[in-house]
């Protein structure tokens, strides 16, 4: 009687051993299986973060981030981030991708063109060359731009501190040849002109009350004509007082400065002083016609760090006029030391492009942030036809309890049975119209390709899209619910998770159970997934850690291995310590993640230190066969195990009869060997411990069988 084993396999617990082919186990512990032969396997590190980790998606970032969730359930970004001094820092480090936003946008000045170029010093005053300024009010819809009380432009006139006074002599009028007829107090001046800050002068002709007196265009702070500036004066009024008895009126001669002349009326000549007192007020104003009409805009601001992530934005501000001519400083504060702390360089300015309803925003500029300040100001001058870049999205992360990276460039997160979505490119932007919901409560989420898989209490989820706008959801009549977020991975292109009647794979085919070629429901729920403490991919297989072993199934060789607890350590994650998981667990979104990148870039003594530098420990294999049984007892003497490759060490054989150990042998793989007598039973199994590779195992009643 001989038994033969040329290609080796794995487990099949659901059947019994006696009923198991030839090349089936009852135990494949430390071992892997390839193309049929026993592969001793090494000791797995695998990692237990205290946090999901996703790599960032910028191409060539050189900061070289990674997200994840904190125990408070925040998103955080780790990487080399600049230092004190704005260089980029050798050292990992750690920060919210929360960002705090400025205060509302303030109106601080308003400058007009209007004043600036055509009155001179930007508020609106023009200056006489007599007079006292009074203050400006309105009138009769025109713009007032100032009110003066005169004092009369003449020559040859003393100042004598209650008013203008000037000696002179003339003959003697009576009322009616000067054509006052006792009308009152007030005579007009024909004409008089005024000097400006700038320079330039305004002359002022006839004495009607709306009379149009300069007119020029108008330019806004850009040198684009905006519109044409009219002026306006009130009549000008003098009260006069006369010293000589019976000078009850005032002559034009004595207001423009000239003497009576001999012989001009009848009557006695007259001598003595007239006293001119302050005028009435004169009122000056401008009528702007524009080209344009008024706009009427909101503001806000938004942080940028030293990273160039840019934060939510500020509360909206009130609505603000701008006239064509004019120029508004827009105001800025915030907490300098709420700035300090985010390490918050500049901030940028948004404006609604006209109207009032703030609907769209527009990129106005920004500002770099100076140590200590805690205001900026910008300038608006620009018209709505030169915005052109809008404001982009915002929504500072929620409070998630798992993250994963789509190939969009985009992030989804989820919380109870929402499932949140990044903006692409920019993962610390959660708007929350992309917002979707399940009927279930999530236990995790993972990718395969533009499909994001949502495993729930209940049932399994599936969105589809490659932009965040574009999910869409799915329905899959595949209702099985997920039972353990650690057991989520990724396996060769496929996720693989615990749910409550077997293993689920998601593959090209869609879902399906995979465990059942392994396990029966009972023996399936008894491996306790809920209790699973991490799984992963690697070479090939799933890995699913436990208390006391790990179960390695390999959808290569279709097979289903173990690990005791001397073939895996379990490393746990400290954020605190700078520490990294191991990145031959990168794969696994829920038992350990490291991005290249950033595992290339650490500091060179965390690289020596780490334990994959060390060089990896050999385990030692046990393979122990099924139970095999003979119509009659057989009693072997002969065996003959092969290796690929020269052996250095002898392999353990240890044979078993009706399920007790009998012997145990070193044998040297190669020849055949004859074995010491043993005595005849019916039911036989026998068992390899190896360091080496074993392809095939020959056992026989002789040596001529062999």
């Amino acid at each position: 009687m001989k038994i033969s084993i040329e290609k080796f396999s794995g487990l099949a617990p659901r059947y019994s051993p006696e009923l198991l082919n030839n090349e089936f186990a009852v135990v494949a512990e430390n071992l892997s299986i390839k193309s049929g032969k026993i592969h001793p396997e090494r000791k797995f590190h695998f990692s237990k973060p205290d946090r999901d980790y996703v790599p960032g998606q910028i191409n060539d970032d050189q900061y070289n981030r990674i997200y994840s969730i904190d125990a408070e359930r925040n998103l955080v970004v780790h990487g080399f981030f600049p230092d004190g001094s704005g260089e980029i820092s050798d050292k990992i480090s750690e920060r919210s991708a929360d960002m705090p936003h400025p205060e509302a946008p303030v109106l601080t000045l308003r400058e007009s063109k209007v004043f600036s170029d055509i009155l001179g010093d930007g508020e609106g005053t023009m200056y006489f060359q007599y007079g006292s300024k009074l203050a400006a009010g309105d009138d009769e819809g025109r713009r007032l731009l100032y009110a003066e009380r005169i004092l009369p432009p003449l020559t040859g006139w003393k100042d004598t501190g209650n008013g203008w006074s000037r000696d002179y002599s003339f003959r003697n009028k009576n009322i009616t040849e000067w054509g006052l007829n006792g009308a009152g107090p007030f005579y007009e001046v024909n004409s008089c002109s005024y000097v400006m800050d700038n320079g330039g002068m305004l002359v002022f002709n006839g004495i009607e009350y709306s009379t149009q007196i300069n007119s020029r265009s108008v330019t806004n702070h850009r040198g684009e004509e905006v519109g044409t500036a009219r002026f306006y004066h009130r009549d000008i009024a003098v009260e006069k007082q006369a010293t000589s008895p019976g000078i009850e009126t005032w002559f034009d001669s004595i207001l423009n400065g000239n003497d009576e002349e001999e012989g001009v009326t009848t009557g006695g000549r007259y001598s003595g002083t007239a006293v001119v007192y302050p005028a009435k007020d004169l009122r000056m104003f401008v009528e702007v016609n524009y080209i344009d009409i008024t706009r009427n805009f909101y503001y806000v601001a938004r942080f940028v760090d030293d990273s160039g992530a840019e934060g939510p934005p500020s509360e909206l501000s009130e609505l603000m006029e701008r006239k064509p001519d004019e120029r508004l400083n827009i105001t800025v504060s915030f907490d300098a030391s709420v700035a300090a702390s985010y390490r918050i360089k500049k901030i940028r300015l948004y404006r609604s492009a006209g109207g009032t309803d703030g609907s769209d925003y527009f990129y106005l500029g920004e500002q770099e942030i100076t140590a200590g300040a805690s205001s900026v100001v910008f300038q608006d001058d620009m018209p709505d036809s030169e915005l052109s870049e809008p404001m982009p999205e915002y929504g500072n992360p929620p409070k998630l309890d798992g993250i994963a990276a789509l190939t969009g460039g985009f992030m989804a997160g989820f919380e109870g049975k929402n499932i949140w979505f990044s903006e692409p490119y920019l993962p610390h932007v959660w708007p929350s119209k992309y917002n979707q919901s399940v009927q279930f409560d999530v236990i995790g989420i993972a990718v395969r390709s533009n499909y994001l898989y949502v495993m729930t209490k209940g049932q399994l989820y599936a969105f589809v899209g490659d932009a965040p706008e574009q999910m869409t959801p799915l329905t899959l009549r595949f209702d099985m619910p997920c039972i353990s977020r650690t057991s989520i991975a990724y396996v060769s292109g496929s996720i693989v998770y615990a749910g409550t009647t077997g293993l689920v794979v998601i593959s090209n085919e869609g879902p399906r159970i995979f465990s059942n070629a392994y396990f029966t429901t009972e023996q399936y729920k008894a491996l306790g997934f809920e209790n699973c403490l991490a799984a992963g991919e690697y070479d090939g297989k799933y890995f699913a850690v436990f208390e006391k072993e790990t179960l390695l199934f390999d959808f290569v060789e279709n097979t289903l291995t173990t690990l005791n607890q001397a073939g895996f350590e379990l490393l746990e994650y400290r954020a605190d310590d700078g520490s990294w998981p191991q990145k031959e667990f990168l794969n696994s979104p829920y038992g350990s993640v490291l991005v290249e990148q950033i595992f290339g870039q650490e500091p060179e003594e965390e690289k020596q230190a780490a334990p994959e530098e060390t060089g990896p420990e050999e385990l030692t294999a046990r393979w122990h066969s099924k139970t095999y049984v003979f119509p009659r007892p057989v009693a072997f003497s002969t065996v003959r195990i092969r290796s690929y490759g020269e052996a250095e060490h002898s392999v353990i054989l240890r044979l078993f009869a009706e399920n007790v150990m009998v012997k145990e042998l070193k044998i040297k793989p190669g020849k055949a060997v004859r074995m010491p007598l043993l005595r005849r039973e019916r039911r036989w199994s026998f068992e390899l411990e190896t360091d080496c590779d074993l392809e095939a195992f020959e056992i026989a009643e002789s040596m001529a069988e062999l």
